[in-house]
């Protein structure tokens, strides 16, 4: 049986299951209770410790924890839900009615940020640009002005000399294809 936490590290590192499996039985639980207080969500507080735990055995050969395991954890936890939380923020906005700028750094905060979370928010952020260049042209413009140049529709329909029921109509038209094409990233 093992148990300090030197041990439980050192087995993970040579890939025994048995001290993974050790930090697993006597963390889970309440990594699973802190990520709900943060989350308010059991599924999803159970994905993103599921997540933790695994890319602690992905990268097990490398982990090096300066802090106890515990405390570690926690903030692993902290962070994960964090960032989720702010990329929710991001789907909000950038589907929203209202228009504002998309800008990373309005969303993320630079102490929050992780590599495993800057990769998932580099793939976020591409597969909104696929989704916005993917939408018809007039809409996809008119998207861009309310959204990148934060237009009022009022604005936009002057300079494109077209009645603010269009831009409303295309507006309504783009956010529903983003919806649908942003639906895997975002499932509820």
């Amino acid at each position: 049986m093992i148990f300090n936490e030197k041990e439980i590290l050192a087995n993970i590192k040579r890939g025994k299951i048995s001290g993974f499996r050790h930090l697993f039985d006597r963390y889970y639980v309440l990594l699973c209770s802190i990520a709900s207080g943060y989350l308010r969500h059991k599924h999803l507080a159970e994905e993103i410790v599921d997540d933790i735990f695994f890319k602690i055995w992905e990268n097990r050969e490398v982990l090096n924890i300066h802090t106890s395991i515990k405390a570690y954890l926690i903030k692993a936890v902290y962070h994960r839900c964090l960032n989720y939380i702010e990329q929710s923020r991001l789907e909000r906005k950038m589907l929203s009615d209202e228009p504002v700028g998309v800008n990373r750094k309005d969303f993320l905060d630079k102490e929050a940020s992780t590599p495993l979370s800057d990769l998932i928010t580099d793939e976020l952020e591409e597969a909104i640009s696929k989704a916005i260049h993917a939408l018809p042209a007039e809409c996809g413009e008119i998207f861009r002005l309310s959204r990148f140049e934060n237009l009022k529709y009022e604005e936009i329909a002057q300079r494109k000399n077209i009645s603010i029921n269009t831009v409303k109509t295309q507006m309504k038209i783009a956010l529903q294809k983003l919806r649908e094409a942003l639906s895997a990233y975002f499932p509820s």
